[in-house]
């Protein structure tokens, strides 16, 4: 065989081999004529845009596959004057379906460099072009949120200053730190309230899971703000003594069935066994402040709640004679951390809890114990504990039912339970 047959061959063996790689390629590959109609596919291209057959494709112009047709025609244009052309256009499926195609054209010539036909690889790239949509939305939101929260924080490092400023004042009149108390809480409320509706407007966001743990801590440790200051503006009231109970006759049993039913929730989700307990016979009704009544309870039993991990926290209801008199008692009984002998009286006092270590495990400063005890005296009762370090604690608040007990209608069943 002469040199000349071996090379023509060769060329043949070569250009079989060109051919099946790009009939095998993952790329769809498309050849079109100088007229720019399509005279060979590969069977990406086929699935690329949806057709099962090349006859039906085959001898089209390449302009009929992209929705934006003019810029196309441009590019088929362009092939003729340049090397190539590569980017991004907005391919038409069979089924009238857009996608986007990251494009490579080029012009192809022959030895002579004169232009043969036109060859373009294409690329689907709208999954990643919706990836790169998605983040750009994910840190939209975020940059919003961002901006919203420094917002909320300004606020509060304004509020902060202004307290600062107020609490230097108050230092130098001592005698007038009680009603200082109760102006910053009143002021302090006005910003906190803000915060948490904004961070209930946050919550309700489209927002990543950090961002809502960020906006979730916002709220929750702005509501422990606000009940702190609820009890500094309650226990500044009593000390300066412009707090008053109003007494009225109130339903035992109607109180009993409001506290379990706000209480109910906080033990339920710590899976306490939760319990209100009627003690023998009780009186159907009282003479006292159901308000601050319902305040003083609500406060033993969150503070049992707070201090319990397992087991239980009832409470238990009964009516008592104490020297002549009639009066109903509340026993919050738990299971928690308990107080050892030695802390039981200074945890009555104003910012103080028995245990160091406890309140940086559960939180709160000890604040609304000593508020229920001077609510309690106010009513013309008292609180008091009995507890057993590790074995949990009972706290008793003790207030006049101020009635004839004995002539009053008998209360019925009020035993409440919530496992």
């Amino acid at each position: 065989m002469g040199e000349i047959e071996i090379g023509r061959v060769q060329n043949v063996e070569a250009l079989r081999i060109k051919d099946i790689a790009i009939a095998a390629s993952i790329n769809a590959i498309a050849l079109a004529d100088l007229e720019g109609n399509i005279t060979y596919i590969n069977d990406s291209f086929l699935k690329m845009w949806g057709y099962s057959d090349a006859k039906e494709v085959l001898g089209r112009p390449a302009v009929e596959f992209w929705q934006q047709r003019e810029e196309a025609e441009t590019i088929i244009a362009a092939l003729h004057t340049s090397d190539g052309w590569a980017g991004e256009l907005l391919g038409k499926r069979k089924d009238g379906s857009t996608f986007y195609v990251q494009l490579s054209a080029n012009m192809v010539k022959d030895e002579a460099g004169k232009p043969i036909c036109m060859m373009s690889s294409f690329i689907d790239v709208t999954e990643h072009k919706q990836a790169l949509e998605e983040l750009k939305q994910s840190k939209e939101q975020a940059e919003k949120t961002t901006a919203q929260l420094e917002q909320v924080n300004r606020r509060l490092e304004a509020s902060l200053e202004r307290a600062n400023m107020l609490t230097e004042k108050a230092l130098a009149a001592d005698s007038a730190k009680s009603e200082f108390l109760a102006n910053i809480s009143h002021e302090l409320r006005m910003p906190l309230n803000a915060i948490i509706g904004f961070s209930q407007v946050l919550a309700e966001q489209d927002l990543t899971d950090e961002q809502g743990r960020y906006v979730d801590i916002i709220r929750e440790s702005s509501e422990n703000i606000l009940q702190l200051i609820n009890d500094i503006l309650d226990f500044s009231r009593i000390e300066i003594g412009v707090l008053d109970v109003q007494i009225s006759d109130c339903s035992l049993g109607c109180l009993l069935a409001v506290t379990e039913s706000l209480m109910r929730p906080a033990a339920m989700e710590k899976k306490l066994k939760f319990e209100i307990l009627q003690c023998g016979e009780l009186p159907a009704q009282i003479r006292t402040d159901s308000v601050r009544l319902r305040q003083c309870l609500i406060n033993l039993i969150s503070n049992a709640i707070k201090f319990t991990e397992k087991g239980h926290v009832y409470v238990n209801v009964s009516a008592q004679e104490v020297d002549g008199r009639s009066y109903i008692c509340f026993e919050v009984e738990d299971t928690g951390v308990g107080i050892p002998p030695e802390k039981q009286q200074a945890i009555f006092e104003r910012l103080t809890q028995a245990d160091g270590a406890a309140a940086c495990r559960f939180g709160g400063t000890g604040l609304g114990l000593a508020v229920t005890k001077r609510l309690a005296n106010l009513l013309g009762g008292d609180v008091f504990v009995t507890s057993e370090a590790g074995k949990g604690s009972v706290f008793s608040l003790r207030i006049p039912a101020a009635v004839d007990v004995k002539s009053q209608p008998v209360l019925a069943d009020t035993t409440l339970r919530t496992n």
